[in-house]
C-alpha cells in the first residue's frame, strides 16, 4: 500500500510541475490567448483592441487603445516556437499598422 500511495505522489507531483513548466498560446485574425508556465488563469486579448505590437527577443508587448499595455514573457518557449510565435505576432502587428494607415487615408 505504502508504494502505490508513494507511486501516486510521485504521479500528482509530476502532474503539478508540467503545470509549472508548460504555456499555451493561441491566436487568429479576433483575438490571442494564452497561459504562461506557473499561471492558472486564460489570457485572452481582443485584437480590436490593440493599437500596436512590438515583438522583442523575448518577449512580445501588446499596446492597447485605453494606453495599457501586456507584455508576453517568453523566456522559457523552445525555440523553434518562439519563431513561430514572433511570426504570427508580426502578421496581427502589420495588419495593425495596415488598420492605422487606411483609417488615416479615409480622413485625408
Amino acid at each position: 500500500m505504502r508504494i502505490i500511495l508513494s507511486g501516486a505522489g510521485i504521479q500528482i507531483y509530476g502532474l503539478y510541475k508540467a503545470q509549472q513548466t508548460l504555456a499555451y498560446i493561441d491566436w487568429n485574425h479576433q483575438k490571442i490567448e494564452y497561459i504562461l508556465p506557473g499561471k492558472k488563469k486564460r489570457v485572452t486579448i481582443q485584437i480590436s483592441e490593440l493599437t500596436a505590437i512590438e515583438i522583442k527577443v523575448f518577449q512580445v508587448i501588446f499596446y492597447f487603445k485605453n494606453g495599457n499595455k501586456t507584455i508576453l514573457n517568453m523566456e522559457n518557449f523552445l525555440y523553434k516556437d518562439l519563431q513561430t510565435i514572433k511570426e504570427g505576432m508580426q502578421a496581427i502587428g502589420k495588419s495593425l499598422e495596415n488598420q492605422k494607415k487606411s483609417q488615416t487615408a479615409s480622413k485625408d
